[in-house]
């Protein structure tokens, strides 16, 4: 029963923080392993997914898929998408 308490009012707590503040909300992006050198690399040049994948040692293709989904959705990273076959993506930090 405690455990659900806890939760709870956690989970009460985080919606409250991120309504109220966006750097809450960013923290709690940045913060995730991988991001920070993510941003680290986009900052200084367009990258790739392979790119990218190459520059960060042990990172899986599904981590670093669902990292750049949401750094483009947060709009930290722009993504740009080339209609060209094969297609080609970019990232760039906004």
């Amino acid at each position: 029963m405690n455990n659900i308490k806890i939760t709870f009012t956690n989970f009460v707590n985080e919606i409250f923080l991120e309504e109220r503040c966006v750097l809450n909300k960013m923290i709690k992006i940045i913060g995730k392993r991988w991001v920070p050198e993510m941003l680290l690399f986009t900052e200084k040049d367009i990258c790739r997914f392979l790119g990218i994948k190459k520059k960060i040692y042990g990172i899986s293709d599904n981590a670093l898929s669902q990292n750049l989904n949401e750094l483009v959705r947060s709009t930290l990273l722009l993504k740009r998408i080339y209609q060209q076959v094969p297609f080609k993506v970019e990232y760039t930090l906004s």
